[in-house]
């Protein structure tokens, strides 16, 4: 049972977890995702759960995975890892057949 000012969200997606959350200076609450094999920090309305968008990161032959999130100075930063060769935020991550962990900082973040 929800009470004033609480929200749900139900994903219908079975190849959807939910690894870790945090809220950002604006207040935003941002949830990290494993997507199948791709990592995804989806921005919800703190107020009413409304999705404000998202941010993902993928390679073509590489699964990543979300371990955690939190706030940082203008953004928030997920750690992961990955079991192959994945560009993120314009750089190079891993290398195939290799379990390489990495921390993405985002920043000026507006969904």
């Amino acid at each position: 049972m929800l009470r004033n000012r609480e929200w749900a969200r139900v994903e219908e997606d079975e190849c959807l977890s939910a690894r870790a959350a945090a809220f950002d200076d604006a207040s935003r609450l941002w949830v990290l995702e494993n997507t199948g094999r791709a990592l995804r920090a989806h921005a919800f309305s703190p107020g009413d759960g409304t999705p404000l968008g998202s941010r993902s990161w993928s390679g073509e032959r590489a699964a990543v995975r979300g371990v955690g999130i939190a706030r940082v100075p203008g953004g928030f930063a997920a750690a992961a890892a990955t079991d192959g060769e994945l560009v993120a935020c314009g750089k190079p991550v891993g290398n195939a057949g290799e379990q390489t962990a990495f921390v993405i900082w985002v920043r000026d973040v507006a969904p």
